[in-house]
């Protein structure tokens, strides 16, 4: 993609026209920020508007742009965005890497995210907890689990410590035949001085159960249980983790109910899967029939 500037430098040269141009580009920035996801299009036709007026967009722009972008999933054209700055000798600074990194996260560009993070480095721009958190989620969304295991080993190493989304992402990235290292990302967590979340127990439940860990599931919910209050997610994604254990499964959504949580589909889809998985097809059925009594929509239960 071209740069769309080809005009001359902005401004008059006098005080009135630098002031004016400096509140021509604010407008501009102003318009992209407030542009949908849906709205991507707009973002090549601000700046163009722009080279029109023989304004050279400054870094607010330019990072308007590059997640304006993002917002729209356009990774693509957030790096060309972040390539033009360099063609027109705009300096990056740490808002427009992040905003890149934001863009590659949402795209699943986990390549496009290390090699921009590396850059960031170059450029003598530290990265914060989110640009991390970018790239190990762009490469958690490809099952990329080592690279992502990677990016969370270097942050302490440059002064940048994880917080618990990391962490969480990082523990995502652990698929079912590495769920020993979500284990150890856990003992992170603690070594760290830091007391999981709702968010970091339900990745671990997941991760445990796709791998059919069910015990690890449900001791990691038992701890769940001493530190924060299990909302409705974190009951389904327990029960998920139980696989053929029906009983356990039973147990856990007797527990939710006397907890006066309203079950929902999820969670007693779980259930049912659990009791197909275990092959009490007599408890299914009646199961399903009091989710009918009910009027609720059963997904399907492979047989």
């Amino acid at each position: 993609m071209p740069s769309l500037w080809s005009g001359p430098k902005c401004g008059t040269g006098t005080q009135q026209g630098i002031a004016g141009d400096r509140q021509l580009l604010k407008e501009a920035a102003q318009k992209l920020s407030k542009l949908g996801k849906q709205q991507w299009q707009e973002v090549a036709l601000q700046l163009r508007r722009l080279s029109e007026q023989s304004l050279r967009p400054d870094a607010f722009v330019y990072n308007t742009a590059i997640i304006a972008y993002g917002r729209g999933q356009r990774w693509q054209a957030s790096m060309h965005v972040l390539a033009d700055m360099d063609r027109e000798a705009v300096q990056r600074n740490a808002v427009s890497y992040a905003a890149a990194l934001g863009a590659c996260a949402k795209a699943k560009q986990w390549r496009v995210a290390v090699h921009t993070l590396r850059s960031m480095k170059a450029a003598s721009q530290q990265p914060d907890v989110r640009s991390y958190s970018d790239v190990i989620s762009a490469a958690a969304k490809n099952e990329e689990w080592a690279r992502a295991l990677q990016i969370l080993a270097e942050m302490p190493k440059e002064s940048c410590l994880p917080d618990l989304f990391a962490f969480g992402l990082a523990i995502s990235a652990c698929g079912s035949d590495q769920w020993t290292f979500a284990l150890e990302v856990l003992r992170q967590i603690r070594a760290q001085g830091l007391v999981p979340n709702d968010v970091v127990f339900s990745h671990l439940m997941s991760t445990f159960g796709s791998a059919g860990q069910w015990q690890h599931a449900m001791e990691t919910f038992d701890l769940m249980c001493h530190v924060v209050v299990p909302d409705l997610v974190s009951y389904s994604t327990a029960i998920s983790a139980m696989g053929s254990h029906w009983q356990c499964a039973v147990a856990l959504h007797r527990q939710m109910l006397e907890q006066e949580l309203q079950a929902d589909v999820i969670s007693l889809n779980a259930v049912m899967q659990c009791l197909a998985e275990g092959q009490r097809w007599d408890l299914a059925l009646v199961q399903l029939a009091a989710l009918r009594d009910v009027g609720l929509q059963i997904g399907h239960v492979p047989v």
